[in-house]
Formats: C-alpha cells, structure tokens, sequence
C-alpha cells in the first residue's frame, strides 16, 4: 500500500493542478519522519542537521508535518491498543499527540515559500550538500537526497504553495493518507 501525499488549503482551494512530489510520496514522508528524530533535532526544537548542512533557517520546513490525512477515529485507535484500562490511556493519549500534531501542521503560505525558496537555493548553490543531509541512511532515502528527487519535491511543493496562496489560502499543510 503506497501513501498519497496531498497539500490541504484553508480556506479551501481549487485542486492544484500540479503534482506535489515528483519522485515518491512515502520517500517524502520517510524526509518529513526523519524530522521528528531527536538526532535531527536540538533541545528548542531546530532542525540542527538540515541547518547544518544547508546554512538556512529551515524551521517553517520542520514546523510542516505531515498530517494524517486518514482522520483515524479514537475509535480506531482503541482497536491497536490492548483492550485494558492501561491500553486505552494509551490509546487515547496516541489519538490526542496526533490530533494536536495535525492542528500544528497548519501555517501561513507565506512562510513555507520563504522557507522553500531558500532551502533550494542553498541545494542549487551546494549540490553537494544533499549527499551530506542522507549520510548514515537506508539506500533508498540516501539516493532519495543525494539524486535530486529531493530537490525536484521541494520545488513541487513550492509551486503547489504558490498556486494555493494565489487562490486564497491563508494557511496550508501536508497531509498523508
């Protein structure tokens, strides 16, 4: 089963006409996942590795998760815990992080263009940064970097932000499903 990837506009948008990742959704994703690793992350939260890497402040780029789109009901989440008072706590608390993570994905076009405009303009100036950004990483998401798909996703998502913004959009994010 593959992930769609899809950009979620509000208020509402027309369907953008462009794609939103070139290369692959889940490889796209796997980038955003990577984010949320603590090796990626210093204690405020930054994206220490990618600014590192891309000399830029790429923090409306970490702000951006990817929301679940399937909207899971609480209701699904009790059926993947133990039916016990322990497991639906967990359940219920799993639901909740992922419910505020969803809220937080949201924010202004403005930023993520800006945010996207610079960081592919650090990969333009230094391609050899993107072999940097997917050292110590499983094959695929190393070539994912290193090939440009990377690259050519970001662009993408840009022209789909831009579309969005110049037909309303106050506020916009990622959505997997």
């Amino acid at each position: 089963m593959g992930i769609f990837l899809y950009l979620e506009t509000d208020p509402e948008t027309p369907v953008c006409p462009h794609e939103l990742t070139t290369a692959d959704s889940k490889l796209f994703q796997n980038f955003q996942v990577l984010m949320d690793r603590p090796t990626w992350r210093a204690p405020d939260g930054t994206l220490t590795t990618l600014d590192r890497a891309l000399r830029v402040d790429v923090s409306a780029l970490g702000a951006n998760s990817v929301a679940d789109g399937t909207e899971t009901s609480l209701e699904e989440y009790y059926e993947w815990f133990p039916d016990t008072e322990t497991g639906r706590a967990e359940a219920l608390q799993a639901y909740q992080r992922q419910r505020e993570r969803d809220a937080a994905a949201w924010q202004p076009p403005q930023e993520l263009l800006r945010c996207l405009r610079e960081v592919i303009a650090a990969i333009d100036a230094h391609p050899d940064v993107t072999s940097q950004i997917g050292e110590g990483l499983a094959h695929a998401d190393r070539r994912y970097f290193a090939e440009g798909w990377w690259r050519a996703d970001l662009a993408a998502m840009l022209r789909n932000i831009e579309w969005a913004a110049e037909h309303g959009a106050k506020r916009v994010r990622l959505a997997a499903a």
